[in-house]
């Protein structure tokens, strides 16, 4: 193309390459900024992680979080890198209409030259020999927003740091719900064995649960918990806790965790430590099969190398598990002046009473209707 131009000065005819050579570039500009849309894109967010670790490195006291050193020479030289992203990304810096009398040449000029495909080539070459140097860029970003979120929420909150053993145990002191102000906390101490936990509707029975099963996420990832003391096998974890009907898949909810079951079974064959979180196994199912078949499962995936951690309401599933190294417990409610009262504490053994027919009188339900049910009870009691 320069020298096609340099020619034209001396005789016109050399134009016609020069138009030529312009719509071959012109495909080429045009086919290469669609095909690589996504990556042109993606380097809008590495000039946002150059210009941040720019900025971050002004602040010393970041400094013991971060090897300063090391991502300044990580910086400087993914410079070049930085630089080529304003040649191929320029054209977004244009939106109005007088702008683009000033874009329109530059833009002429860039696909007379190819320059944009070049440098947009130059750069992916570049990045795939700066791996070393965005990875720790990109870390150090990550190092730093993580601490910023765990010193946040450390000021209202009671964290630690876990402590992972190679036993089949669980250890947890003070164990809060993450997302529950002024949570209730418990203990949970489980050696060689799995837990079972039982109770009333509303006790906090899947909260508990749940608080448990995040502290673990939360232990294995950020390093921190919300408890004052947490020891665990480092573990594999598996839920069953939000199942659902599938319409797409054309599977009911008991099919659905039935898939999620089959999964727990194939996991607990396994020599590395698991961790399988059940809420309500088998609800959707008559009581006979399910208590049955909760019993069965329950038994199987309770191995050496795996932690059982379930809620149910079947209370019959306690005789029939604690003779499994289950650690049968259960969160129970009080009545006061006719009123539920919850303490949201673990207690060993089996729940004293259940409260769903209290909840209907409390709700006023007919009284021929709780009364019925409180005969119907007794029948099968």
């Amino acid at each position: 193309m320069l020298i096609s131009l340099g020619l034209s000065f001396i005789n016109l005819l050399w134009l016609l390459p020069v138009i030529l050579i312009f719509c071959i570039n012109l495909v080429l500009h045009y086919k290469n900024k669609y095909a690589q849309y996504d990556q042109l894109n993606a380097t809008q967010y590495f000039k946002q992680v150059h210009h941040t670790i720019n900025k971050l490195h002004a602040f010393k006291k970041l400094s013991k979080t971060v090897d300063f050193e090391k991502t300044k020479k990580a910086t400087d030289k993914l410079k070049a890198l930085y630089n080529l992203t304003h040649i191929f990304n320029s054209d977004n810096m244009f939106k109005d209409e007088i702008s683009t009398l000033v874009w329109l040449p530059i833009e002429w000029i860039k696909i007379m030259l190819n320059i944009e495909l070049i440098s947009f080539q130059l750069f992916l070459k570049k990045a795939k020999n700066s791996k070393k140097e965005l990875t720790e860029v990109f870390e150090s970003i990550a190092k730093i927003d993580v601490s910023i979120s765990i010193a946040s929420i450390s000021i209202n909150n009671v964290l630690s740091k876990p402590t992972f053993s190679t036993t089949k145990e669980i250890l947890i002191e003070n164990l809060a719900h993450p997302l529950i102000e002024n949570c209730i906390t418990n203990n949970i101490h489980l050696q060689n064995e799995s837990l079972l936990l039982t109770g009333s509707n509303m006790a906090g029975k899947t909260t508990l649960i749940r608080a448990l099963t995040l502290n673990a996420i939360l232990a294995q990832t950020i390093g921190y918990v919300f408890a004052t003391k947490y020891k665990a096998p480092f573990s594999q974890i598996s839920t069953s806790i939000r199942i659902t009907d599938n319409l797409n898949e054309n599977t009911s909810y008991y099919l659905q965790e039935v898939k999620e079951l089959k999964n727990f079974i194939e996991q607990s064959k396994k020599t590395e430590p698991q961790i399988f979180v059940l809420d309500e196994i088998l609800k959707g199912t008559n009581t006979l099969e399910r208590i049955s078949s909760a019993y069965a499962i329950l038994k199987y995936i309770n191995t050496a190398n795996a932690i059982v951690i379930v809620s149910t309401h079947d209370l019959e599933l306690i005789d029939l598990l604690q003779i499994h190294n289950y650690s049968c417990q259960y969160l129970q409610e009080s009545i006061i002046n006719n009123e539920l009262h919850f303490d949201y504490k673990l207690k060993q053994g089996k729940p004293e009473s259940t409260n769903a027919i209290k909840i209907l009188e409390l709700n006023e339900f007919p009284k021929e209707v709780t009364d019925l049910a409180y005969k119907t009870k007794k029948m099968f009691s």
